[in-house]
């Protein structure tokens, strides 16, 4: 009772001291607890907009300007172990509404089949038809004020055989232009925001069938991204690649030349080391 006694003393003296303590306390922890809760909820909308982004993606193979087979992704699949393996024709451009009063730059246009949604972090966008649709992101519906129904045009370079980074390459001049009518808004959770690149804006982002997409750029049966789900994993997957890879997913072809030899030549002016 004696330390008690001198402890409440002790608090009547210092009072004002005692007091200037405890606010202090209370102002330091409230803080404390305050910085936690904004961290953890900023940690859980970073890792909810990298999940709208990718979806159920675990590995991607991006080939850039550099097309590979549709016929490399199916063989990948089938010895993937049953893991979903899409194949994407990944191109960018512009594009605006039919008034030419909004306008939408660096647009992802994305040729795609039936196995891209079911990567999907929802898996809604799977109703889907195979062939026939196009349907934009909601940050690009919103950009452009368009809605179902609605006409837009697309414009994107046809891929050239000169590399963009090679010197002096310039520009192909060989502008692809789309008019399509709007048959699908896709929502976050329909993969409308899918996106590889490191940013928090939604994507805006133009889905088409893969084979249409092709039919424009003209690269009938390839494609530039290859995407995988779970139930594989690094090692299997770059076995696969490793497995089924041929000349033509390389941009290589081959002719037998007079002088018992073959020629091996490619559409693209340089060809990289390795």
């Amino acid at each position: 009772m004696r330390l008690v006694g001198l402890a409440l003393q002790s608090i009547r003296h210092y009072w004002r001291l005692t007091l200037c303590l405890a606010a202090g306390v209370f102002l330091a922890s409230t803080v404390f607890t305050g910085s936690l809760v904004v961290g953890d909820s900023v940690k859980e909308t970073l890792r909810r907009a990298g999940e709208l982004r990718t979806g159920k993606l675990e590995y991607a193979l991006l080939g850039g300007e550099r097309f590979f087979t549709t016929a490399l992704v199916d063989a990948v699949r089938a010895d993937a172990g049953g893991a979903t393996v899409a194949p994407v024709l990944l191109a960018e451009g512009t594009v605006s509404n039919t008034k030419g009063e909004e306008r939408a730059n660096a647009v992802q246009i994305l040729g795609i089949d039936a196995h891209f949604f079911t990567l999907a972090p929802g898996g809604a966008a799977a109703t889907l038809p195979d062939e026939g649709f196009v349907a934009v992101s909601e940050a690009l519906a919103r950009q452009l004020k368009v809605t179902l129904g609605d006409t837009v045009l697309a414009r994107m370079e046809r891929p050239g055989a000169l590399s963009k980074d090679a010197p002096l390459s310039g520009s192909t001049d060989e502008t692809v232009t789309l008019r399509k009518k709007i048959t699908h808004i896709l929502g976050d959770a329909e993969f409308g925001r899918f996106s590889l690149k490191a940013e928090q804006d939604a994507a805006m982002n133009l889905f088409l069938p893969l084979a249409d997409l092709q039919e424009k750029l003209e690269t009938p049966g390839r494609a530039n991204l290859l995407l995988a789900g779970g139930g594989t994993n690094e090692a299997k997957l770059g076995a696969a690649v490793q497995a089924h890879w041929d000349f033509a997913d390389l941009a290589f072809r081959t002719r037998e030349v007079p002088v018992d030899g073959w020629e091996v030549f490619s559409d693209r002016i340089f060809i990289s080391a390795g």
